[in-house]
């Protein structure tokens, strides 16, 4: 038997607003290309676009920043096949990060600025959702 989550609306750091914001993180305005090939489909639908988070998504701090968000395709985003993954082999990484220099050099800069900050985030789920929505 699978255990309910508990939700409180009341707590802005519950389950319900982390849920909420990470929904909205998804869905905020972007394009439904792979930003690697140009590959055209939809976030959550067959042909998948996935949103990869830049500095993982445990990391609180920068989990809805959408600065931390790059649209893929799932081949580019799980390594099958390819030179080029997010999440591949230790070669497609490289090759991934390469790409991210040259591509999107302003992005790049960002995450070597913030990958290693470990600071606790600085508004709570629900303002996250609200920022977001």
């Amino acid at each position: 038997m699978k255990k309910r989550r508990k939700t409180n609306k009341l707590n802005p750091n519950s389950v319900y607003w982390k849920d909420k914001a990470d929904n909205a993180w998804v869905k905020a305005p972007g394009s439904d290309v792979c930003e690697i090939c140009r590959a055209i489909g939809t976030v959550n639908t067959t042909n998948q676009i996935h949103n990869h988070h830049l500095i993982g998504r445990t990391n609180l701090k920068y989990r809805h920043n959408l600065q931390n968000r790059i649209r893929l395709c799932a081949n580019h985003h799980n390594g099958n096949y390819g030179d080029i993954s997010a999440h591949g082999d230790l070669r497609q990484v490289d090759n991934f990060k390469e790409w991210l220099r040259i591509f999107k050099p302003t992005q790049y800069q960002w995450w070597l600025d913030h990958k290693d900050d470990k600071r606790q985030p600085e508004e709570t789920y629900e303002e996250a959702y609200e920022r977001l929505k």
